[in-house]
């Protein structure tokens, strides 16, 4: 029984449209006081039109008399009200507002969803509105049960920040926290005791005795007798076949680790590479005491070894193998941060109405185990979560270390301590280069590392090495300090720190209470004064782009030296920018001194010192970095000027990035550590492994160093895939050309409505994605295939789960689709890439590392543009065949692949031969036979 008198509604339309579709069933359900439920439904035929919806939304309110409503979107359902002029309910909540609370780790928060997670049953697609309404009021109050058992620390916190935003939720949550009555029996212990000790695990670490590490070598041959079908490989997984390629890496592997070498291994997919690079670094670990790092480029390949290969290999192996899960210090919550947030929210949040977003994190605190902010699935959904995930982390400059009072609940601490003790250490390849060179990094020792998804590095590194002035570098740190609300009050840490200040005593030697309320308030000011110049400083830099037509993104700094040079407007404007950022890091610096001079045991004192100090710190780089950019005195750097489309505006930004980072690898890894192991199914170029070895830096290594190996795939393409290129298609090359937009369209429109969608086809640019898009899609609806889209259908995790799972569907996606994306069985059965991937040649980055080898004498196309191209290329044609079980037809409509001569360099690059097509008929009959003999063949 829900905790208020309380309605659930349903109502369904025949579209996503607010303004064009209509509703095709309604139903309510009212509770009352006392419980007793309610129904109510639509007659028969009602909304055949907009005054017939009016007339049908009117009786289902009058049926709720007034009281709370609950749907399963509320903002979908209040958009279709407001489309037709009809009053919205007084108090209108989504069952995602208490479901994001109480289950902050659910992976969806949709109604069918939400009732598998809680055990309820999905919802039959052909029940009436009535059942569907009732199975709503049987998720709200099975939440409502689960809101009662969170701990009364956490209940209590969660109604005071919902009082706090003033939401529409905050009476329920109110009302069921007096159900529950715990709370005036255990008063309030403060935010600390939502936070998991993590003293014993410290002690632990800290006790570790250093490694010494040995060199005892493997046993190749019996690592190697491990994945027979007899071996314990072969014993310990179902469904286990062996693989002469997996078998020949582990060897490799072995090997590498024994002698002291590095290894490249290209093994494509399906070879089972990841456990055989993890059961030799694991065998090595632990007969030598010698950690080994295991790099990955996505999150899901990080997780998938951590979660899944680990801890199955773990149970196969005798000796107990210890793992560690590490990212960066700004995923994972700061403890310190949080309890500091949860007491002084009225004063550092700036919209009230953001108190609510913080409520996820408060029950997820009762569960989580690792803090790492990804797992808080209920409030990444905020919108808020962007600018208050900024006062929950700290970068190493904020962190107050061993000095902090929260240091045995620090979840930062807790991962260092993990990583200290484990012998394979899980990591992403961004984290490897951020803590490259720290004095005080988060990672512990190793001496091995190998590196999955390897072809990524170069970009990766080039990532870490780059240098990105925006405006949201300021803002975030202005923001953060002080900001002022609409009521003439203000928020931030000089909020807090004035708040403090009230409770400073006169002491001798100190600063008196007076003087620091004075430092406060100048402080402020100061504030004000940095963000007016930073807002200058980036209108002014903005201004070249005047000169340039409007879809011009990037220009070359070296282009517009007049308008950013020494001694232009820009250049004062930054000058201007620096000289605040210098007053108010004094008046930081004198209030922080105040603090540390206070008398009181308390520490806030001490944290606000801290953390004012590093914001400081913070200013201070982006002035550094300013001053790095427009100087352009670094040669070994390409620098330019970016503006990105806003709603507000255009925003522009500085960068300036490394034209090569070979050396970064061969120093940071390659001279430094024992054994570096790089794997990925795309290494090759042309059958050659120079390119890769020459990008990370590895072409003066000793021949006895450095190994080389490729793998043949276990996938049998003759029979598992069709490949063909189109040859009826215009030449795409060069400029947009309107003649092959419009002929692509049509010709997918045919080939998708064979296929029954069950297709993803791959773009090089936005605008024609979006061009296809509307010309395809809805042609393919009326035809029942849904069509998605990169950039209008949703988020990429959000539109590779609905195209997973939605029979004939067709997904269309830009050059974040081309690699990452593990899509299997029938749902993926055609592939389209569109265009070959070249880079952009007028980005800037290209065009630097371009003129770089022109001017060292050396053709640019040859040596750069055309294999990072077939690298890509075979990415995307890796996502369809991804099992052995899988089959499907990948379509090439670039005609450049069989009339260029470089076109050689791609089909070389193919794991089966191809086809021409040369006319739409050809292509679609040939399509046909396949999927014809795949039926046939049961394959």
């Amino acid at each position: 029984m829900p905790s208020v008198p309380i309605a659930f509604a349903v109502l369904r339309t025949t579209g996503p449209s607010p303004a064009d579709d209509r509703v095709t069933d309604a139903a309510a359900v009212r509770c009352d006081a006392d419980g007793a439920a309610a129904p109510w439904r639509a007659p028969a035929g009602a909304g055949r039109g907009r005054k017939a919806d009016g007339r049908l939304i009117a009786a289902l309110q009058a049926h709720c008399a007034a009281l709370p409503l609950v749907v399963e979107d509320a903002a979908a359902f209040a958009a279709f009200l407001s489309a037709r002029q009809a009053p919205l309910p007084s108090v209108l909540l989504g069952l995602s507002d208490l479901a994001r609370i109480v289950h902050p780790t659910a992976p969806d928060y949709s109604l069918p969803a939400l009732a598998d997670f809680l055990g309820l049953g999905a919802p039959d697609a052909e029940a009436d509105a009535v059942a569907r309404a009732l199975l709503v009021k049987g998720v709200w109050e099975h939440l409502e049960q689960d809101l009662r058992r969170l701990p009364p620390a956490a209940l209590d916190l969660i109604c005071r920040l919902a009082d706090a935003s003033g939401a529409p939720l905050a009476r329920v949550l109110r009302a069921a926290a007096a159900e529950d009555g715990r709370l005036a029996l255990e008063p309030d212990g403060g935010p600390e005791q939502l936070l998991t000790d993590h003293s014993d695990l410290l002690r632990r670490a800290q006790k570790e005795p250093a490694r010494e590490p040995t060199q005892e070598p493997l046993r190749t041959d019996a690592i190697c007798r491990m994945f027979s079908r007899e071996g314990l490989i072969g014993r310990g997984l179902a469904d286990y076949e062996p693989r002469p390629e997996q078998a020949d890496m582990v060897y490799a592997v072995c090997e590498a680790l024994n002698e002291g070498a590095h290894l490249l291994v290209e093994a494509g997919t399906g070879t089972g590479k990841s456990l055989a690079y993890m059961v030799p670094a694991i065998a090595w670990a632990c007969t030598n005491g010698d950690r080994v790092v295991i790099s990955t480029n996505t999150r899901n390949l990080q997780e998938q070894l951590y979660r899944k290969d680990l801890p199955l290999l773990g149970r196969l192996f005798p000796d107990r193998v210890r793992s560690a899960l590490l990212k960066g210090r700004t995923n994972y919550l700061c403890a310190r941060r949080f309890a500091h947030l949860a007491r002084s929210f009225d004063r550092e949040i700036a919209d009230p109405a953001d108190c609510l977003a913080l409520a996820p994190l408060v029950a997820w605190l009762a569960e989580t185990e690792t803090g790492d902010l990804a797992e808080c699935n209920g409030f990444q959904l905020s919108p808020a979560a962007a600018s208050l995930t900024s006062a929950l982390v700290t970068g190493g400059e904020e962190c107050a270390g061993r000095a902090c009072r929260m240091r045995s609940r620090c979840f930062v601490q807790r991962a260092r301590a993990l990583a200290q003790l484990a012998d394979i250490l899980v990591v992403n390849h961004a984290l490897l280069f951020a803590e490259s060179g720290l004095e005080t990094p988060v990672l512990p020792p190793y001496r091995c590392v190998v590196f999955d998804e390897a072809h990524n590095l170069e970009d990766v590194a080039t990532d870490a090495l780059s240098v990105v002035v925006e405006p949201y570098s300021v803002y975030r740190v202005t923001n953060f300090l002080y900001r002022s609300r609409r009521d003439g009050s203000g928020s931030g840490l000089l909020a807090t720190a004035m708040y403090e200040v009230g409770r400073m005593r006169d002491r001798p030697g100190a600063v008196a209470p007076g003087a620091a309320r004075e430092l406060c308030t100048n402080a402020m000011a100061a504030v004000t004064e940095v963000t007016d110049a930073a807002r200058q400083f980036f209108e002014t830099i903005g201004e070249p782009f005047a000169e340039v037509p409007p879809s011009v993104e990037r220009i070359l700094l070296a282009e517009c030296r007049p308008s950013l040079g020494s001694g232009s407007e820009a250049w004062q404007a930054g000058a201007r920018l620096q000289e605040t950022v210098r007053s108010l890091g004094g008046q930081l610096e004198e209030l922080a001194k105040a603090f540390e001079g206070a008398e009181r045991e308390a520490a806030a004192g001490g944290e606000l010192a801290t953390d004012l100090r590093a914001q400081t710190v913070r200013l201070q780089e982006v002035c550094a970095a300013i001053e790095l950019v427009l100087a352009q005195e670094d040669e070994a750097f390409v620098y330019w000027l970016e503006r990105t489309r806003r709603d507000r505006g255009d925003q522009c930004s500085l960068h300036a990035a490394p034209l090569r980072v070979a050396q970064y690898f061969r120093d940071a890894f390659l001279r430094d550590k024992r054994t570096v192991v790089f794997t990925s199914a795309t290494l090759q170029v042309d059958g050659s492994f120079d390119y890769m070895i020459e990008r990370l830096g590895a072409e003066n290594t000793p021949a006895e160093r450095l190994r080389c190996l490729a793998l043949g795939s276990s996938f049998d393409y003759e029979r598992q895939a069709l490949v063909g290129v189109t040859a009826f298609l215009p030449d795409p090359g060069g400029q947009r050309n309107s003649q092959y937009d419009v002929e692509l369209a049509a010709f997918l429109t045919e080939l998708l409505e064979c296929t029954q969608g069950r297709a993803m086809v791959l773009f090089t640019s936005y605008s024609l994605l979006s061009f296809v898009y509307d010309a395809v899609r809805g042609p393919l609806q009326r035809l029942g295939i849904t069509v998605l889209a990169q950039g209008h259908s949703g988020s990429r995790e959000a539109i590779t789960g609905l195209f997973r799972t939605r029979p004939r569907c067709v997904l269309l996606g830009t050059r974040s689709f081309w690699e990452g994306v593990d899509i299997s069985g029938e749902a993926l059965s055609c592939l389209v890439l569109t265009k070959l991937p070249f880079h952009v040649f007028t980005d800037p980055l290209v065009r630097g590392r371009t003129d770089y080898l022109r001017a060292l004498g050396r053709d640019p196309f040859r040596h750069y543009t055309l294999p990072e191209a077939v690298i890509d290329f075979r990415q995307g044609f890796g996502r369809l065949i991804r099992t052995r079980t899988d089959a499907g037809v990948v379509i090439v409509t670039d005609r450049r692949l069989t009339t260029k001569g470089y076109g050689r360099s791609f089909l070389r690059s193919l794991p089966t031969r191809h086809r021409v097509f040369d006319t739409p008929q050809d292509a679609l009959e040939e399509v046909r036979r396949f999927f014809a003999r795949v039926r046939d063949n049961g394959s």
